[in-house]
């Protein structure tokens, strides 16, 4: 992703023309270009309308959307500076409630001569189609997009075809590579099953048990393959499996995204903090976990500014780098975020949390903002210490430790698991 981010960048700064009377680029619209000229958000995701385009791109090829640029003068005209930097959540939350199925995907923003051009660049889905999952103006749940020639539509029958005889054929090119692999293997090999760990060895040899311990912490995949659980560590099985001798390899993953850290951070367990804290400065926000990540690398304040200002790569976000170094440099525990006085209200599992939000919000008396409440919703659900939900833990990162910093060191004391 670093590579394509960074390839993406330098053509579009080098199709820049500063000779007319405007920014105005050469890139035209294709099946992997999109022109946005605004930027449009609802509470703390993105219009739901992008959904069209980020599917039909997941189907394809991948692409990316351009937002701030004019799709027909083809002038940067730049969006609101309010979303400079936008966190990716924004996005991420748009697509999790309305897209069935995954793929990588990132948000960043560059400026040139003042306008700030948002890049949102999607990446080919590793299994297709991706599905509509939501109702909107112009889609319907269980709508299959296909990125075509400079337009998004509904997919056409052959692509259709063509894309479900791709899966069958990748799921039965692996079947056939597993079958390959047991023939050769002959009496030596051994089919385990990671959902209850047994081992089935043949007739021949006693059926083994993996301990239930050391297979939930596997991540076990077939050589030559990539983890389909983002972030999961993997694993490798490799050569013949013989009793009391079977050689695992460990990798570290080389693609982290914002979701695999805060994952990371929430498991509190991390296998390689040194990767995780370099991938920090290519985030658009710097704010997400740090001290974790640096407490389980051993590393110092000192050690931890040093291994951030020793990180110097084009593609990094050094905005989000230095803003890190400010943080160590500045650390100091504190409140952090209005509390709002006279809100009651803790997360209803059984409502949506914006629609929880919006009537609050409604009801309360004095001016103030959806984060407001939403980070005040989190307050309370925290002291009455009930449990929040994966997902908003996964969204609302920042609000829920803003939260949490608001609450008093003897409430934290009162209880040692809290």
């Amino acid at each position: 992703m670093k590579d394509l981010i960074n390839n993406i960048v330098n053509e579009f700064r080098a199709s820049i023309d500063i000779n007319q009377a405007f920014l105005k680029t050469s890139f035209e619209e294709s099946n992997l270009i999109e022109f946005k000229k605004s930027l449009h958000t609802k509470g703390e995701s993105i219009d739901k309308d992008y959904l069209k385009t980020i599917s039909g791109y997941a189907n394809n090829k991948g692409g990316v959307i351009l937002f701030g640029i004019d799709p027909d003068s083809k002038e940067l005209v730049g969006i609101k500076d309010v979303y400079e930097n936008l966190d990716n959540r924004y996005i991420s939350t748009t697509i999790r409630d309305g897209l069935d199925g995954n793929f990588e995907f990132t948000f960043f923003t560059q400026t040139y001569l003042g306008k700030i051009i948002g890049f949102l660049v999607v990446k080919e889905a590793s299994v297709k189609p991706i599905i509509m999952k939501v109702d909107s103006s112009s889609f319907k749940v269980g709508d299959i997009y296909f990125r075509y020639p400079a337009q998004t539509a509904k997919i056409l029958a052959a692509d259709l075809r063509k894309i479900i005889n791709e899966e069958i054929a990748k799921r039965l090119q692996g079947l056939l590579g597993n079958i390959d692999n047991l023939v050769k293997l002959g009496d030596s090999a051994a089919i385990l099953n990671t959902s209850s760990g047994e081992i089935q060895t043949g007739d021949k040899l006693p059926k083994l048990i993996l301990d239930e311990k050391i297979l939930n912490k596997l991540n076990l995949i077939k050589e030559g393959t990539l983890s389909e659980v983002e972030g999961a560590p993997a694993y490798i099985i490799k050569g013949e499996i013989e009793l009391g001798n079977v050689e695992i390899v460990k990798t570290v993953p080389s693609i982290i995204t914002e979701h695999d850290i805060l994952e990371q951070f929430f498991d509190r367990h991390c296998e390689a903090p040194d990767v995780v804290l370099e991938m920090l400065v290519f985030q658009n926000s710097p704010y997400l976990p740090f001290y974790f990540f640096a407490q389980s690398a051993n590393l110092s304040k000192e050690e931890a500014i040093d291994f951030l200002n020793s990180i110097d790569k084009p593609d990094m976000n050094k905005l989000t780098r230095n803003k890190l170094v400010n943080r160590l440099n500045k650390f100091e525990y504190k409140k952090q975020g209005k509390i709002l006085e006279g809100i009651t209200e803790s997360c209803d599992c059984d409502i949506d949390l914006n629609v929880q939000v919006s009537s609050v919000k409604d009801t309360y008396k004095e001016k103030c903002s959806h984060g407001q409440v939403e980070r005040t919703i989190f307050f309370n659900t925290l002291l009455n210490k009930f449990e929040l939900k994966d997902e908003y833990i996964s969204a609302y990162p920042k609000n829920i430790i803003e939260a949490f910093s608001s609450l008093l060191s003897e409430t934290l004391s009162e209880d040692p698991e809290y």
